[in-house]
């Protein structure tokens, strides 16, 4: 989680790098959750909602699919 926390909060990242943390992020979230389907908190998704509602150039382009996924497994 800690990972995650500081992806999600690198507001230094250029655009470049910025992409490439939303697909870290996703591959983390994905493979937590398919192992470990108790990881699937509240917790973790306001994290992502926070942070798909961030002033960031792009928003995630997975947070649709993780928010059909986490109302599916809850």
């Amino acid at each position: 989680m800690d990972l995650l926390n500081r992806i999600f909060n690198d507001s230094m990242a250029d655009e470049q790098i910025f992409l490439q943390q939303q697909l870290l992020a996703r591959d983390i979230c994905t493979s937590l959750i398919s192992v470990v389907p108790e990881l699937l908190t509240d917790e973790l998704y306001a994290q992502a909602v926070a942070f798909d509602n961030s002033n960031k150039p792009k928003p995630f382009s997975w947070q649709f699919e993780f928010d059909v996924f986490y109302h599916q497994k809850k």
